[in-house]
């Protein structure tokens, strides 16, 4: 197992980033980088972990900051109509963040149908468009 300095493994770990976000493959980029596949794979884990932020932590920073942005909106519902409706906004933003990072907006769900038109199709369409109209105009008339 060799040793590397921190300078040299910080070079490798760039590189490394780099083919990986290039969209290269760990068997490509340990050919590339002269490591082993393992290697890459670990280090590539552990780069990647380290840029992720701990969701915990990050919801947690994020609940005490909304928290203190609601404090602060509260005398704003002591003023005029217009500071009260900025600050009803403003709370509700807020509330709708919070609602969000814990998951608790529920989910929607969209249906989409798929229709295969031909040329025929279309023009079969367009005649019956064409006669639904004609037919509209007679009534009317």
């Amino acid at each position: 197992m060799a040793r590397y300095s921190p300078e040299d493994k910080a070079r490798q770990d760039i590189a490394i980033m780099d083919y990986h976000l290039a969209g290269k493959t760990t068997y490509d980029i340990a050919s590339l980088t002269g490591l082993g596949h393992a290697t890459v794979a670990r280090r590539i884990k552990e780069l990647v972990a380290s840029f992720a932020p701990d969701v915990a932590e990050y919801r947690k920073s994020t609940i005490l900051r909304l928290e203190k942005i609601l404090k602060s909106l509260e005398p704003g519902m002591d003023g005029d109509a217009a500071t009260r409706a900025l600050t009803a906004g403003k709370l509700l933003a807020t509330i709708d963040s919070l609602r969000r990072l814990m998951g608790l907006d529920s989910p929607t769900k969209t249906e989409v149908e798929v229709i295969n038109l031909t040329p025929e199709d279309i023009e079969l369409r367009s005649m019956v468009q064409e006669i639904n109209s004609r037919a509209e105009r007679t009534t009317d008339a």
